[in-house]
Parts: C-alpha cells; structure tokens; sequence
C-alpha cells in the first residue's frame, strides 16, 4: 500500500471515481456507497427508494442526494474534502477517514469475510512472486497484507497488480493474474462457479460502517437523525420478508449494470443470501455494537495491525477511534420511534 503523510490511505491515492455534482447549500445532504459491495448496495438502493425520508426531508426544508462507487474507497477523497455527508465505507477506509477529517461512526452495516482467492492447492506462503489482483485501500487489501503477514511475507514478496475487483475475475480466468484478494460477493462468486480450481487461501473478518461528517451533526442534527433513521428503517423492511429482499437484490442488479455498463456476476440468490448473513442477522444491527470501542474488537485489531506495520501516524491514538464512534443518534431515533416512523414502510423504483 502506497502511504503517503503516514496514512493508512491518503485520499489522493483512491482510485479514480465518478466526478459527481455535490450540494453546496447547507440543506442539501449528499450520501455515497460502494455498488458492488453488498449488503451496502442493497441499502444504498432501497434507501435512497424511501418515500417515508422523501417526505420528511421535504416537510424540514432538505435534499438528499445518492452518489454510487465502484468501491467504498473511491468516496474517501470526497469524505474528506468534505463533499460527502455521509458514506458506507469497510473498517479501512472508516479508519482511513478518522484519520484524515472529523466522522463519525453511526452505524453497523456489514459482517463479512474479505477473501484471498488462488489455486485451489495452494497456500498463501506460495503467492512469493505471483501477481496479485488487489484494490488498493479496500478490505480485500486488508486480506491480502494480513494473509501475507500470516505467511511471514510482504508486499514486496508479490506483484501486486492493480485494478477494479470487477476485474479480477475474469482476468484470474485469463490467467493475468495469479491470485486475487477482494470483498464480497466477489470471491464467492468465484468459488460457487469454480470449486475445483480455486480456493479461500485466507479470509479477513470485514465489517462495515455507516459514517457520518460531525459538522453534518452540528449544522442539522434533524437531518442527521432522518437520514439515520432512513437505514434503521431499511434494515427493518429488508427483515420482513424475502419479496422484500427480492425487490432490494433486483434493484441492486439494475444499479450494477447500470454502472458498469456489464452484467453483474452476482445472482438475485447470492445479493440474498449475503445480505441475510452479512447484516441481517447480525444481533442488534444496524446499531454499533455496545463493545465496538473496546480492546479485542475487529475494529480495535486492525488498528493495531495497521498500526504495527507502521500504516498509521505514530501520533494517531485509538482514543480517536473510540471518540469516533458514536451510538447517540442512533439511541435518539430509536427512542423516539414513532416520531420517525421506524415501522412504516414506502418503497419505490
């Protein structure tokens, strides 16, 4: 990984993202996620559908405007100037991010594996010198350097090869590459339709985090609390039923092919089934955990991580992580229910 001022990720090394119009009035409140990383996709597609934050957001005089991504890491460079309210990025970028400017975390949007996928015989210690699909920055880079880590390698023990996860499997297919390391649904993608030929050669737990700019907190704490109660209401329709989950995944299919201008590789089943187990039936979600800001998490261990390998400023404390995460607004919302209509539903294409 590039490092550049001694950040996990410099925001001037995301790759190339869409060149979107943002707000620059005070009322307007813009939101980005990735497209292809469910279970955020699936959220970002039925959230920016509800009616109910529509209605709301015009009664309080506000805009909300939806800003798709390849991958969570594209929108770090509009989170930190600020361009972006609020955003769905992996636990690295969300670091990446507190580093650089003032977010907060508000909420728990995903559980998942980030995978290394290779031969099927082989071991991560047999990646010395092969060439490596990865995306900088994402959770699957994440993977990649704690697998490698594992394996008492390094970066420069690879070839790491640069593009869209995409990409990766055709060029995997190909033969471009040798291995590739990615987030979901990606690498099971790839596993489902080639059990034969490929295998996990290392899994890195993956969460996900619903962030927040602290200024949006400050300037429209009543916007802040829609747009939070907008994903808790989310979370609780996508819970109803499978039409429900079945609407959301066919949505999500349609914003893939419509950003890449390609047929998705993921199936209805799969957008499914990733999003029961990644975020659905995780306890309590889309809530930050109680313990989240304690020694031990899965965020608190790859700090630490990134810390040891020297990816984070010597000066960057994990007080800041903790100071970051924020479980109020959500505490708010969800205490005043009814007033935010946590259990009324109204989506639509």
């Amino acid at each position: 990984m590039l490092v550049a001022a001694g950040i996990v990720l410099s925001a001037n090394h995301a790759s190339a993202a869409p060149n979107y119009e943002f707000g620059t009035h005070e009322r307007i409140i813009d939101i980005g996620y990735g497209v292809f990383a469910t279970p955020m996709s699936v959220l970002g597609e039925v959230m920016r559908r509800d009616r109910i934050l529509q209605q709301q957001a015009e009664s309080a005089g506000l805009e909300f405007r939806w800003h798709p991504y390849e991958k969570g890491v594209d929108s770090l460079k509009d989170i930190v100037a600020g361009k972006l309210d609020a955003s769905m990025p992996t636990d690295v970028v969300a670091i990446s991010a507190v580093a650089q400017t003032d977010v907060m975390l508000v909420g728990y949007v995903r559980q998942s594996f980030a995978t290394v996928v290779g031969p099927k015989s082989w071991r991560m210690v047999d990646l010395r010198g092969k060439r490596i699909g990865n995306a900088a920055g994402t959770s699957g880079h994440n993977a990649l350097l704690h697998g490698l880590d594992s394996a008492g390698l390094t970066e420069s023990d690879v070839t790491l090869v640069q593009m869209n996860v995409s990409d990766m499997p055709s060029a995997l297919l190909a033969g471009r590459i040798d291995a590739f390391s990615a987030f979901e649904p990606t690498p099971s993608s790839v596993l489902r339709q080639h059990p034969i030929r490929f295998g996990a050669l290392h899994k890195q737990i993956s969460p996900a985090y619903f962030i927040l700019q602290r200024s949006l907190s400050i300037r429209n704490p009543e916007g802040a609390r829609l747009l939070v109660a907008s994903l808790h209401r989310a979370v609780r329709w996508l819970g109803r039923g499978r039409d429900n989950l079945t609407h959301a995944s066919q949505w999500t299919l349609t914003a893939m092919r419509e950003f890449s201008g390609r047929e998705p590789t993921i199936s209805e089943g799969e957008i499914i089934r990733f999003t029961r187990q990644d975020l659905l039936e995780i306890a309590g979600a889309p809530r930050i955990p109680a313990n989240e800001s304690e020694s031990g998490s899965a965020l608190s261990r790859n700090f630490e991580f990134f810390k040891k390998s020297g990816m984070l400023p010597a000066q960057l404390s994990w007080a800041k992580i903790q100071s970051s995460i924020d479980r109020n607004i959500a505490g708010q919302v969800l205490k005043d229910s009814r007033r935010y209509r946590l259990d009324e539903f109204d989506y639509r294409p």
